[in-house]
């Protein structure tokens, strides 16, 4: 009983989320949860509604709950790899990010997850943590697979003229801007 009834609040909450009843979306999605603490699908859904929200230390809870239900689940692990990333801990994302990637690689991840998406993550984490070796090959490795990303070859040409490669970072810049000519950060 408590299963059906949880699954009803959790369509509830769905409806209302699609009605942009934000607060009453995720009341129902606490309610769905309360009476089923597993069910993986509301946790998700309120995980995301709370992100979107900028509710990030919760929306961070329930992707970690999420995780330890699903721990193969590359869209959980991504997620909280983005939460991890907005909170500055730039570690434990990388750490998703890499295991996202893992299963990319492995073919246990569905299309929507955008392989070029976790790149860039990676490479920024990277870069933020300092690493910026590992930052420029991945970045590398990120124009190699999406050639027409612009913030990826204008953050490949920072990294380049922190290290004093001014033309290659030229070239990326330039790479960058042929691409969105209006690239505010390759134009600077």
């Amino acid at each position: 009983m408590a299963e059906t009834t949880a699954q009803a609040r959790f369509q509830q909450g769905m409806a209302l989320q699609n009605m942009g009843l934000h607060e009453q979306a995720m009341a129902e999605y606490r309610q769905s949860i309360a009476l089923q603490p597993d069910f993986l699908p509301a946790l998700f859904q309120l995980g995301l509604l709370v992100r979107q929200l900028e509710q990030w230390q919760e929306a961070l809870s329930c992707f970690a709950r999420c995780a330890m239900l699903a721990p193969g689940e590359p869209h959980v692990l991504a997620q909280r790899g983005e939460l991890h990333f907005l909170l500055q801990d730039y570690a434990a994302a990388l750490t998703d990010f890499d295991r996202v990637l893992e299963l990319l690689a492995a073919g246990r991840a569905a299309p929507a997850l955008n392989s070029a998406d976790i790149l860039f993550n990676r490479a920024a984490a990277l870069e933020n943590l300092g690493r910026e070796a590992e930052a420029l090959a991945a970045y590398d490795q990120l124009v190699a697979l999406a050639p027409g990303n612009a913030k990826a070859w204008n953050n490949r040409g920072n990294l380049l003229l922190d290290a004093r490669r001014l033309e290659e970072s030229e070239q990326s810049y330039s790479r960058a801007l042929a691409l969105e000519p209006a690239h505010p950060a390759a134009r600077a």
